[in-house]
């Protein structure tokens, strides 16, 4: 446990931390099976390129969704002191966080590393579904963290 006096402080940084990689996360997602479509419309060489830099970005992306996951357990200790102290919307919220960094890294984190310019539609059409249900834990997770029941 960290001292009184620095607790705000450490709490201040990793909260900033923790909003701002959830932020990214779920901004970086946002657009991304638009830009899958138009990756794979380019063509082999245009789409080669699009699809390098997409990968690139979906590595940024499971770098922030860990810091997302990593921060939130700090916040936990640091705030509630531990598990005990902490309210029950908070337990699902870890719960729904979890399963949208499971769906980032098992299914997106997959589609994008094996994405080629010969890619089909339906592999951009399944990535637009768990993308989709990807926001819709987000938003829910983000309703349970901010309302006070």
């Amino acid at each position: 446990m960290l001292p009184s006096a620095v607790m705000p402080l450490a709490y201040q940084i990793v909260l900033i931390v923790h909003v701002a990689c959830a932020a990214s996360w779920f901004g970086g997602t946002l657009f991304l099976p638009r830009r899958v479509r138009d990756a794979l419309s380019l063509g082999a060489d245009g789409g080669r390129v699009a699809i390098a830099g997409l990968q690139h970005e979906g590595r940024v992306l499971r770098v922030a969704s860990t810091l997302v996951f990593l921060t939130g357990m700090g916040l936990v200790f640091l705030r509630f002191g531990g598990f005990a102290g902490l309210p029950v919307r908070f337990h699902i919220s870890l719960l729904l966080t979890l399963i949208w960094l499971g769906l980032d890294h098992a299914v997106t984190g997959r589609a994008l590393k094996t994405l080629s310019p010969t890619a089909t539609p339906a592999e951009a059409k399944r990535l637009t579904g768990v993308v989709g249900a990807q926001h819709l834990l987000f938003t829910t997770t983000l309703v349970l963290m901010l309302w006070r029941v």
